[in-house]
């Protein structure tokens, strides 16, 4: 049998390579080490808060103890890692959607079901609702509801329901089309608004966008 012929390698001998492979090597771990430093720094000392956020800091220990009530703006901002946090929230407009049709609402808002309104000559009407808002004073949101995206729980999703049921509740069926339900949607944003912003929330608008009658009053509505 015929051995395989190998592929002679070549090992090139140039003190000139050599040397320079020896200068790189210094050079790299030189630069690491300077590098080094710089990263263990701004992990330890820097933190970023992305543009369409702000932040507020908390401090662990000392005499400034807690949360400090001027807001952290976007960039780069100290941070010293174990002696105080930078909690960020969204600082663009927020929407929270009552509906119950998933092609109504976008994967970036909030999705409730639509608000059942039980008017006042006795027909539900299943109403869809979009509210925006922003917010406004991160301290105060952070102070009464922490860290998370409880605010939207506890203030927008909670008064929008009880709003809207309480105004457009004074109406009967017929008149969601009327423009007394003109009067009673500004009536109830001037009432959200207000309470809003004790909360640290601003509100944008509130937008009523379809609604929805139960079988019962189409089939009358039809006989008229």
């Amino acid at each position: 049998m015929f051995e395989a012929l190998k592929t002679p390698r070549f090992k090139v001998q140039s003190p000139f390579l050599q040397q320079l492979q020896g200068r790189i090597g210094k050079a790299g771990f030189r630069l690491l080490l300077l590098l080094l430093p710089v990263f263990l720094l701004r992990a330890c000392l820097i933190t970023y808060v992305p543009p369409n956020m702000v932040g507020v800091r908390q401090i662990s220990y000392g005499p400034n103890k807690g949360l400090q009530k001027q807001p952290v703006d976007f960039g780069y901002q100290w941070q010293i890692a174990g002696y105080e946090t930078i909690h960020t929230f969204p600082r663009d407009v927020q929407v929270v959607e009552f509906t119950n049709n998933s092609s109504e609402t976008s994967e970036l808002h909030s999705r409730m079901p639509a608000i059942n309104v039980p008017t006042v000559d006795g027909y539900p009407v299943d109403v869809d609702v979009s509210v925006l808002y922003q917010l406004k004073d991160p301290y105060k949101v952070a102070s009464k509801f922490g860290f998370g995206k409880g605010y939207e729980e506890s203030v927008v999703i909670r008064f929008t329901d009880f709003l809207v049921k309480r105004y457009l509740g004074d109406l009967r069926a017929e008149q969601f089309y009327h423009e007394a339900r003109l009067d009673k949607v500004r009536a109830l944003k001037a009432d959200l608004a207000q309470r809003m912003a004790p909360n640290g929330l601003v509100l944008t608008d509130v937008v009523i966008r379809q609604y929805d009658y139960p079988q019962t009053f189409q089939t009358l509505t039809e006989q008229k």
